[in-house]
């Protein structure tokens, strides 16, 4: 590792959604992204770790989702279900050069809306608190009408910054 890469014992690749955004948007039925220790607070009814496999795991149709996938490599297989699964919300970094942004976020149909936050988000560590701002802007993503609606609610109270209408 290079200078400025190494782990320490305070660090972690574990960064989870704050309870309130949580609160606000939902509620949700299917978390399948949350972490193996599990965390502080629920963030759906049914929350698949990762011993759980939540990308080959069926997510039934009419579940409302909450995801904020791992990030990284493979991060595109989790966009890709969740266009595909078409309702719910979705918590990624705002990188908007790369091939899943375009495929699964702004060019596919089951996207009603985005959400660019003012400024960063700041995560919660896996004991719940609350950590620095994150390193990079982060992106809510409405996937159907439901998510939408839930969107355009906390836009502005909880959650300030850029609405864009992308209903097709």
């Amino acid at each position: 590792m290079g200078v400025g890469y190494e782990v320490s014992a305070n660090t972690t690749t574990t960064w989870l959604t704050p309870r309130n955004i949580i609160e606000q948007l939902g509620p949700f039925d299917l978390d399948p992204c949350t972490p193996e220790q599990r965390m502080p607070w629920a963030t759906a009814t049914v929350m698949l770790k990762p011993s759980d496999d939540g990308l080959t795991t069926a997510w039934p149709q009419q579940s409302f989702v909450w995801m904020n996938p791992p990030y990284g490599r493979g991060q595109d297989l989790w966009m890709k279900k969740m266009a595909e699964h078409g309702n719910g919300l979705a918590l990624v970094l705002a990188r908007m050069e790369v091939q899943w942004m375009h495929e699964f976020v702004l060019e596919h149909p089951s996207v009603h809306s985005i959400l660019l936050p003012k400024g960063r988000l700041r995560y919660c560590k896996p004991d719940g608190v609350q950590g620095d701002p994150a390193t990079a802007g982060s992106l809510l993503i409405a996937y159907g009408e439901r998510a939408d609606k839930q969107l355009r609610k906390i836009h502005g109270s909880t959650v300030h910054g850029k609405l864009i209408d992308l209903k097709r």
